[in-house]
Formats: C-alpha cells, sequence, structure tokens
C-alpha cells in the first residue's frame, strides 16, 4: 500500500509540473504568433533605410570618413529565463569561437540574465543588461543597450568608423553576426539613379543621423528577432520535456495498476483463507456437537 501511495504522490506531482510546462508551451507559442508580426514590420522599415544609405553613397560615399582598425563591439543577445534549450550556450560559443580565433578581442556587452552566467569565464564583460522576456520588454531594453554602447564609445575612446556587431543565436542552432554599424551595404539591389538625392544636411552630418534612426530600427528588428527564436527553442524545449513527461507517467500509471492488482489478489486471497479457516471452524464446531 505504501509504495503505491508514493507512486500516487508522484503522479500527482508530475500532473502539476505537466500543467506548468503546458502553460509555458502556450505563452511561448503565443509570443512566437505576435513577434512574428513586429518582426515582418520591423523588416521592412530597416530594409527602406538601407535602402536610403546605398543610395546616399553612390553619390557621396567619397565624402565619407573611412573607417579605422579598432577593436569591435559586440552587443550579443541572449535569454532572460531558462528553459530555451542551447540558446544562450551558443551566443557563448561564438564568443569563444572569436577570442580563440586570435587578433584583438572584441569588447562583449551582453544582453540578457541567463547568458552574462554562460559568459563567466568565457570572456571579460563590459557591460550586461536584463533582456526581454516578452515583446513588449524589448524597448526599455534596446534603451539601455543604445546607452551602453554610447558609454562604451565614450569611455573607451572607440575610433571613429569601429564596427558595431550584434551577434544572437540562429534557427538552425548557428549564431548569426550582423554589422550594425557602420551601416551595411543593403540586402537587396538598389535601382540607379541618375541623379543625386537632395540633401538639406551636410553629407557626413546627414550620414550620422541617418547611422542613428538605422541603428535604433536594426536593434529592434534584432531582438525581436532573438526573442521570436528563443521562444521557438523554448517551445521544441517544452514539447520534448512533454513527450517525457508523458512517457513517465505512463510508466507510473503502468506500475500503479500492476500494484493495485497486486493488493487486490493479496485481498482476495486473504478473503478465501478467511472463508476456509471460517468452514474448517464450521465443520469441527458439527462434529464436536454430535
Amino acid at each position: 500500500m505504501s509504495r503505491r501511495r508514493d507512486i500516487q504522490r508522484r503522479l500527482r506531482a508530475l500532473g502539476e509540473i505537466d500543467g506548468v510546462m503546458t502553460a509555458m508551451k502556450s505563452l511561448a507559442f503565443m509570443e512566437v504568433r505576435k513577434l512574428a508580426g513586429l518582426l515582418e514590420n520591423q523588416a521592412r522599415a530597416v530594409g527602406s533605410i538601407e535602402d536610403a544609405a546605398a543610395d546616399f553613397r553612390r553619390f557621396f560615399g567619397e565624402r565619407l570618413s573611412r573607417p579605422e582598425s579598432a577593436r569591435d563591439t559586440w552587443l550579443v543577445v541572449g535569454s532572460e529565463r531558462g528553459l530555451c534549450g542551447d540558446f544562450n550556450g551558443v551566443a557563448a560559443g561564438a564568443v569563444r569561437a572569436a577570442i580563440g580565433a586570435g587578433g584583438p578581442a572584441p569588447l562583449i556587452l551582453a544582453i540578457g540574465g541567463q547568458l552574462e552566467s554562460k559568459l563567466r569565464g568565457v570572456a571579460p564583460v563590459e557591460a550586461a543588461f536584463r533582456g526581454a522576456t516578452v515583446a513588449e520588454e524589448v524597448q526599455p531594453v534596446l534603451a539601455a543597450a543604445l546607452a551602453g554602447v554610447a558609454d562604451r564609445h565614450a569611455r573607451n575612446a572607440v575610433a571613429a568608423g569601429s564596427r558595431l556587431i550584434v551577434v544572437h543565436p540562429g534557427e538552425d542552432g548557428s549564431a548569426i553576426r550582423r554589422q550594425l554599424l557602420p551601416v551595411p551595404d543593403a540586402k537587396r539591389p538598389v535601382p540607379a539613379r541618375g541623379y543625386p538625392p537632395g540633401l538639406n544636411l551636410p553629407p557626413a552630418v546627414f550620414f550620422a543621423q541617418l547611422s542613428r534612426h538605422y541603428l535604433f530600427a536594426a536593434l529592434h528588428e534584432v531582438l525581436y528577432a532573438a526573442l521570436m527564436i528563443e521562444n521557438r527553442m523554448r517551445l521544441e524545449h517544452m514539447e520534448n520535456a512533454l513527450r517525457r513527461l508523458d512517457k513517465d507517467m505512463a510508466a507510473l500509471r503502468l506500475r500503479h495498476n500492476a500494484l493495485r492488482q497486486e493488493e487486490i489478489i493479496n485481498e482476495i486471497e486473504v478473503i478465501m483463507l478467511s472463508v476456509e479457516a471460517l468452514g474448517a471452524g464450521e465443520a469441527r464446531s458439527g462434529q464436536d456437537a454430535r
């Protein structure tokens, strides 16, 4: 009886865990659907700015200062919460590979509490920021990251034109590296124009302001994409965990049923023995009466 009760307690505990994990799976699924729409709109905005930058470079590129060779800044995006597979391990692995490749090691800014713990012992982290757990938290995370980048440039006297690269895990389990500054070339061909765009600002000032707009828009896109991939990994992680949990619960139910059958058989045996003993007693009483 005690073994069956232990199994019943375990089944109740696993049932509660199953309910929590199912709720987490549902929340991750809803977040993925929401982020997909936001990401599509943000990608269009980023593409428009990249087209404008490409058009500008075609006519005014020679007036821009050339990037100096300088230490890169890496903005590495991880997760604030766990239960998302190897999401943070992929990002930490990209940092480890960059440091092991030789040359100037990038200066690391980390987004996400879980990632920061993964990076301990891998690379020194210049600054760490809390990550977003839902789409509505992307805006404050972005503001903190931009302030951190500006502070790093001010305190470390970064050379003009040094690269800002964002790193985050991709859908296929590899790390995605994307240059945000200087503004990269457009991903799609831009139609040639016969006349330069009309500017109301000096070209260098215009491009500096365009770069700030691009950084703001592109970082939105990156954070949305990273959060969507994180939730997809969490969704997959939850589905695998729920399948294992269902197998464990099914095995426990079989064990519970087997123990209950043993108890029923034992109870039947006790009843039969009692009936036999009672019959034997009645027979002896009858013989004594004669």
